[in-house]
């Protein structure tokens, strides 16, 4: 759609499972929210899904989108007032109209990887070292010799000392990401009777695996579409969705925690000679403690990313559905009325 439509930019700020897309028709404006938080302030169209203006349409099976189109400037408000003044997005799901003579089934699966790119730099342990070490340039005496550098930084934490000269490096990057998956499998059913009944029908199943553990999301959708032409001036027909959404909430802070910590810093616990207990995740904000409970490394109060990982599970199972019903009647080849029912669900 963004390339095929001038003026309309679609972005993903987050790696997150589940998380849809940003799409901002015409620049910024400040009547309509967030999709994910319609009540922000910012710039999200409105969306309109088969008739039913929706806040978003993440709960969509992307196989069962006929068509989208965007009304953009005068054109959206004049339609839907201030809703539409940051656009209108009309989506249009499939239904049995265009389906063909018998019956027709069709299988589609995909599968797809996901990994973290454009990450920035991190410093290794030999370079935080250094790094920390200026800190202490501006201690009294004002001319530091490297070796009061290096024991003014590593007062009171000799682990951390011992660390930097052997050369130790942890990969808070490695620790804390995993390889995400995307995948869709949808089964369509769709045909056209002699006696004018025509009919779609769509089961999807995707799944989304985030980039963090315990961050996922699965989705169950069924898609019913029936049209009915009575005779030559009378049809009916009737468009349903509906969508089951189980999202497992991975923590949202975890990644930001590993950017903050130092690369001679892990998350391990450690015995009374400072070895690591790999396995053991310390539980203290940043702070490093011996069995005994005096200080290994106390140099941060950042909260130990696989930590904050393991505590920040929780669930959340939504049901979402939108349709419509409808029944026409066409007295004469250009003119036609159209009276439609929607309604719209969401638990």
């Amino acid at each position: 759609m963004q390339g095929s439509t001038p003026g309309v930019q679609i972005s993903s700020s987050t790696g997150r499972a589940g998380d849809g897309f940003k799409v901002v028709i015409r620049g910024n404006n400040s009547l309509i929210g967030d999709s994910s938080n319609p009540s922000l302030v910012g710039s999200s169209p409105l969306y309109v899904v088969d008739g039913v203006p929706m806040d978003g349409i993440d709960f969509l099976n992307p196989q069962d989108i006929a068509r989208m189109d965007v009304l953009k400037d005068a054109s959206s408000a004049a339609i839907y007032g201030s809703r539409g003044s940051n656009g209108v997005i009309i989506v249009t799901t499939k239904s049995g109209t265009s389906a063909k003579a018998g019956i027709s089934v069709t299988f589609d699966t995909s599968y797809g990887n996901k990994v973290a790119t454009r990450l920035p730099k991190m410093m290794s342990g030999e370079e935080w070292w250094k790094f920390h070490q200026v800190a202490y340039m501006s201690a009294t005496p004002l001319t530091q010799t490297p070796s009061q550098l290096a024991t003014l930084a590593g007062n009171q934490s000799p682990l951390l000392v011992s660390r930097a000269n052997s050369g130790y490096n942890f990969d808070w990057y490695d620790a804390v990401l995993q390889s995400g998956m995307t995948e869709n499998n949808y089964l369509n059913i769709s045909g056209r009777s002699d006696s004018g009944l025509s009919y779609n029908i769509g089961f999807g199943i995707q799944s989304d695996r985030g980039l963090i553990e315990n961050d996922a999301t699965d989705k169950y959708s069924f898609k019913l579409g029936l049209n009915h032409k009575i005779n030559d001036k009378f049809s009916t027909g009737v468009n349903v969705t509906i969508a089951r959404l189980n999202n497992q909430l991975g923590s949202d802070l975890a990644m930001q925690d590993a950017f903050r910590l130092s690369p001679l810093m892990s998350p391990w616990a450690v015995d009374a000679q400072g070895n690591e207990k790999v396995g053991t995740l310390f539980f203290l904000p940043g702070k490093l403690t011996y069995p005994d409970g005096s200080w290994a490394i106390n140099k941060t109060s950042t909260v130990n990313p696989l930590m904050e990982i393991a505590n920040s599970s929780q669930t959340e199972n939504t049901w979402q559905t939108v349709g419509n019903a409808y029944f026409q009647y066409q007295p004469l080849k250009w003119l036609s009325f159209k009276t439609t029912f929607v309604c719209r669900n969401y638990e």
